[in-house]
């Protein structure tokens, strides 16, 4: 799950610290990184 979690990461950082914007497409690759290692460690 580690490898999911660099995404989690930064995109609160960019959008409180550095003010950036977060479109959904930042937000829906976060959920499908995270999807994807959930399903290689459940299979």
């Amino acid at each position: 799950m580690l490898m999911a979690l660099p995404p989690v990461i930064i995109l609160p950082i960019s959008y409180f610290v550095f003010k950036e914007k977060v479109g959904w497409q930042a937000i829906v690759g976060t959920l499908l990184a995270i999807i994807g290692v959930a399903i290689l460690f459940l299979a």
